[in-house]
């Protein structure tokens, strides 16, 4: 009986051409290596769950995962809290991964060699774990590293209590060995470089990285490199009077706070609160020096060397918002003066304001509406359209001072001037034909007349315009209508502030003949020398009251005349333009 042929693999065939047709029936007769594949494929897949969580996960460190759990959204919030307690532990979770990476390339080598041969089997299973278990798992989770681990922490974790005999001991000596696990830390000038990039990026604001980055160098500038120089500080001398023109200064200044020198701009010996001067009366012109004892605030003083962050610590625990800035001898300590009350500053080159300190915070500059300059480096004037004209307000004080009808001994009279005839008869003539109100179809033309002579007639000359001579201001209540005869008055309507000026024959405030309790919605101010023509309810009340004759439809009962009508030397009580 013939020997059946021996078995013989490829190369033998290939080599011996004798026994290649006994080889091909062997090879037809050998199946498909099906769970080989199958065992390649899952392998393949385990290799590239493995090389991408380690990089995944372990590119995770705990301050960032502090950091997404404190400031992310919530899903990321979710996953971040499911991956910390597990990356916490990470040598554990490095030899963990690495073992089980190792072990399954290992195994994908020897499949391989296998269903193939030695040199064949290695050169296809290092093409196969670079590409697909290396490369491609690792580019997708370097970019989506905490979805993806916190998807597979239901995996890691079973595996890593698996692995525990072998990879708890060697964690433990890389634990001993190395010591705690270092975190990603930066200094400032990192930090800012970093902003820098998230703003490249889009993922901050320019404005926030601006905030932020002058946040981090607050510490590293000092007093004297925000400070508005002494020079251009509003100040006040401790001999000058608290008179009109002074205080209205004040206010126009804009200030709080109101520094008051003696002798020189550099020698401070008070300082005074703009709302310690409201009850002041202009009248009185009080010294400075008077009342700056007993409305002086503290003076506090610092080196101009000193950090903006010392600034900032004193002024909140010192409660005052204003330091001024004095000189520094060269290594002299910074909190020189720090903490003290004191009676007198020499040699101050500046100030600084709680303001200024915020400012340079936040990298703003906080401009209101009497800031003239943006900045005390540049000094970069402020367009005018964002400052308030409010002078307004001082319109009001100067009531007293409007078309004054005092003594000669006044410090701004107003002046009557005498009525010719001819004035008589045109007043009486154009009041009659165009001013109803003054002539109502009772009233004769002699009682007409009667009104005109009892009124006045108010002489404005070029002082009193340069003084500022106010008719009407708006919101104060007025008795008196007027008739400009000559001249122009500027008026400054509603409050937009609409100006427009009008000149002769042109008659205001009818209404306040009528209505006992008008007030303007207007102030009109003299800009030129004028005649004005002023006739009260009081003289209107007091012709038609001796005539009998009915008041004006439409008017209530005419008030009795003000408390600073004046009385002319016959005894007779006339109206007489207020002081308002």
């Amino acid at each position: 009986m013939a020997s059946p042929p021996p078995l013989f693999n490829a190369e033998t065939c290939l080599a011996d051409c004798t026994h290649f047709p006994e080889c091909a029936v062997t090879c037809a007769e050998k199946p498909f290596p099906f769970p080989n594949l199958l065992a390649m494929v899952v392998l393949v897949g385990m290799s590239g769950g493995f090389s991408g969580l380690t990089l995944g996960l372990l590119s995770l460190s705990l301050e960032g995962l502090d950091i997404v759990m404190a400031g992310g959204d919530a899903e990321e919030k979710r996953w971040a809290e499911k991956i910390y307690p597990v990356r916490k532990r990470g040598n554990h979770l490095l030899c963990t991964l690495l073992l089980g990476n190792t072990l399954v390339n290992a195994l994908i080598a020897i499949i391989s060699a296998d269903m193939t041969s030695g040199v064949v089997g290695g050169l296809l299973s290092t093409g196969i774990i670079v590409i697909f278990g290396e490369i491609i798992p690792q580019a997708i989770c370097s970019r989506h590293g905490l979805r993806i681990g916190a998807a597979c922490i239901c995996v890691v974790r079973p595996l890593m209590i698996l692995l525990s005999p072998i990879t708890l001991p060697i964690a433990r000596g890389l634990d001993y060995a190395l010591g705690r696990e270092m975190g990603m830390a930066y200094n400032k000038k990192q930090l800012d470089k970093l902003l820098e990039m998230h703003t490249a990026d889009q993922t901050i604001s320019s404005d926030d990285q601006k905030m932020l980055s002058s946040a981090l160098t607050f510490s590293e500038k000092n007093a004297k490199m925000i400070m508005t120089r002494i020079e251009d500080v509003y100040m006040m001398n401790i001999t000058e009077k608290l008179d009109f023109e002074v205080l209205k200064s004040v206010y126009q200044a804009g200030y709080t706070r109101v520094p008051i020198y003696q002798n020189k701009r550099d020698c401070i010996v008070g300082v005074l609160f703009t709302k310690d001067l409201i009850l002041v009366d202009p009248n009185d012109e009080i010294p400075v020096a008077s009342i700056l004892p007993f409305c002086s605030r503290a003076v506090n003083a610092a080196p101009h060397g000193t950090p903006l962050d010392h600034m900032l610590k004193e002024m909140q625990s010192s409660r005052s918002h204003l330091y001024f800035i004095v000189g520094q001898a060269e290594g002299e300590p910074t909190h020189r003066g720090f903490g003290k009350k004191l009676p007198q500053v020499d040699g101050v080159v500046g100030i600084v304001t709680m303001e200024d300190l915020i400012e340079e915070l936040i990298s703003k500059e906080i401009i209101d509406d009497f800031d003239v300059v943006s900045d005390n480096v540049s000094r970069k004037k402020v367009s005018e359209s964002r400052r308030s004209d409010r002078l307004e307000f001082f319109d009001m004080l100067q009531r007293r001072e409007i078309l004054q009808l005092g003594k000669h001994g006044d410090k701004h009279p107003g002046s009557f001037s005498a009525k010719t005839a001819d004035e008589v008869r045109a007043l009486v003539s154009y009041l009659s034909s165009n001013v109803t109100i003054l002539r109502p179809a009772s009233m004769s033309s002699a009682l007409l007349r009667k009104i005109v002579l009892r009124s006045n007639l108010i002489h404005v000359t070029q002082e009193d315009v340069k003084w500022g001579k106010f008719v009407y201001v708006r919101g104060v209540q007025s008795p008196y209508a007027c008739l400009l005869l000559h001249g122009r008055l500027s008026i400054k309507a509603g409050n937009e502030g609409f100006t427009s000026e009008v000149g002769p024959w042109t008659p205001l405030s009818l209404q306040a003949l009528l209505d006992d309790k008008y007030a303007p919605d207007y102030t009109a101010q003299c800009i030129t020398p004028a005649r004005i023509f002023f006739v009260s309810r009081a003289d209107v009340q007091a012709v038609l009251s001796t005539a009998r004759e009915p008041l004006p439809v439409g008017s209530a009962a005419l008030p009795p005349p003000p408390p600073s009508c004046r009385a002319d030397v016959d005894g007779e009580t006339r109206g007489r333009v207020p002081s308002l």
